[in-house]
């Protein structure tokens, strides 16, 4: 299992105890998840017992509570299929959450989802190869797919709207929900999409510096 590059909004909680005059320190998470565990990564089918090939998706039963209460069973179906194909995926989730689902992602499970979409990196590979076939063979699809700076990266410097429109439609949406003071049952939702948005801007900003030092 890959392992996790998305962070946490949940606030670490601390705890010290002594034995035998040793200190030991714990650090939990969220939830049960101790400093040091591993976070099933929530961008793999494998994470929720789906198939991770489209045609086999396909005839397999989906529950609709596979990623919580915030969707119906053909939205279900829809971002399940968008998670098989690992390196179209940013575009497809971020346009799916952009189109009024703004309010789904009250659900915690949704939104480390849509984090882990867009900061999982992938294979790094640095001399990929020209696809000479359609489609490119599974056990060789990082060879030719693989990317020099993560998957993000790539997206930003060859088709920076398909990531920036999107995001900038999900704070849209994510800022009409919040109604009233910050009491707001969609405050976390407004802080999550700004912060997804930051770390997409260094993206940009890293991109554009490095432009300019070549010139």
């Amino acid at each position: 299992m890959q392992k996790n590059i998305y962070t946490s909004d949940v606030r670490p909680n601390w705890a010290c105890s002594m034995n035998n005059y040793q200190a030991n320190i714990t650090m939990n998470m969220s939830g049960n998840l101790d400093f040091g565990a591993q976070l099933p990564n929530k961008a793999l089918l494998a994470s929720y017992q789906l198939e991770s090939n489209e045609e086999n998706l396909l005839h397999q039963d989906i529950n609709k509570q596979i990623f919580g209460d915030s969707l119906n069973i053909e939205e279900v179906e829809r971002l399940a299929s968008y998670l098989t194909v690992e390196y179209l995926r940013i575009p497809l989730v971020l346009e799916f959450f952009s189109q009024d689902r703004c309010s789904s992602l009250i659900n915690g499970n949704l939104r480390q989802l849509l984090e882990a979409v867009l900061f999982q990196p992938l294979p790094f590979n640095n001399d990929a190869k020209s696809i000479l076939t359609i489609p490119v063979p599974e056990n060789r699809k990082h060879e030719y797919l693989g990317t020099r700076f993560g998957v993000l990266m790539e997206e930003v410097i060859r088709a920076p709207n398909a990531v920036l429109e999107p995001l900038v439609r999900i704070i849209q949406g994510s800022i009409k929900l919040c109604i009233g003071d910050y009491t707001s049952l969609f405050v976390p939702v407004l802080l999550f999409t700004i912060r997804l948005a930051l770390s997409v801007v260094r993206f940009t900003i890293i991109f554009h510096e490095k432009c300019a030092s070549l010139k």
